[in-house]
């Protein structure tokens, strides 16, 4: 006689960072979730020295490093003061991507959950997570059907392309953000609701705060309806691209220039 697995209503798969953790406390109170799991991967180092590597600390002059330093500290700060939870009796945490996906592996075959939710994780390997029937919503910090890749909205930003800032919601997929797609919201969306903002920090998180109001409404009404993924010829993946801090100030500064002429149009 086989077992049956526990239900659970949702395991979320992310990061450790307080942005990471601000996306799992607002859903858990807004859809006053009891039974769920929470598995994060997290370096092990500080932020500082992680993005050193990513952003190539060694090759910037004065005035970019004390930028990146400053960038680095507002990705703390403007999520810490949000009053969220960092962490949960049931939440495991891995420094190695391996052990990371190992885990997952294990937990997914032993309990059934309603929904996964992911959101700036590692690459996700097991084959169990892609299945059809699987309920399974990525968020991805940017628009699918243009970019792909952890620093889409930079990317866009940079090259002054406000179109094609925003998030995409979409189900879990092998290829990195090309699944298909439950929502958009895009940055004049989030414009038109009254979301200002001057740095990629206040960006992502209003990008989010909107996103997981749309998000939990949906969970809540079982509407999760996905529609057409993203033409993988059509989209360009930033995974192998070097994105530099020079793109990161240029990003600013044009994410700067558009709320000064919206604030001054109101």
């Amino acid at each position: 006689m086989h077992k049956m697995k526990p239900y659970k209503d949702i395991l979320f798969v992310t990061g450790n960072e307080p942005i990471h953790n601000f996306f799992v406390e607002k859903v858990i109170e807004e859809l006053a979730v009891k039974h769920f799991d929470v598995v994060k991967y997290y370096s092990g180092i500080s932020n500082f020295d992680y993005f050193s590597k990513i952003y190539d600390y060694e090759q910037m002059n004065e005035s970019e490093r004390a930028y990146f330093s400053d960038f680095i500290k507002r990705r703390t700060e403007i999520v810490s003061r949000k009053d969220i939870c960092f962490r949960y009796d049931n939440e495991a945490i891995f420094n190695s991507i391996a052990h990371f996906n190992e885990y997952l592996d294990k937990i997914i075959g032993q309990t059934h959950y309603k929904v996964i939710l992911s959101f700036a994780c590692p690459v996700i390997t097991s084959d169990s997570f892609f299945q059809e029937d699987m309920q399974t919503v990525n968020i991805h910090m940017g628009l699918s059907k243009y970019y792909r890749g952890g620093d889409s909205n930079i990317f866009a930003l940079d090259k002054q392309e406000y179109d094609r800032v925003g998030l995409t919601a979409h189900k879990l997929a092998k290829y990195v953000d090309s699944g298909h797609i439950l929502f958009e919201l895009s940055l004049a969306d989030i414009e038109e609701r009254d979301y200002r903002q001057s740095k990629i920090m206040e960006l992502t998180l209003n990008l989010m705060t909107e996103a997981i109001i749309i998000l939990t409404t949906k969970i809540k009404s079982s509407q999760l309806i996905y529609s057409a993924k993203p033409d993988l010829k059509s989209t360009f993946n930033l995974k192998n691209s070097n994105i530099t801090i020079e793109n990161i100030i240029n990003a600013e500064r044009n994410l700067s220039l558009r709320h000064s002429s919206l604030h001054n149009k109101t």
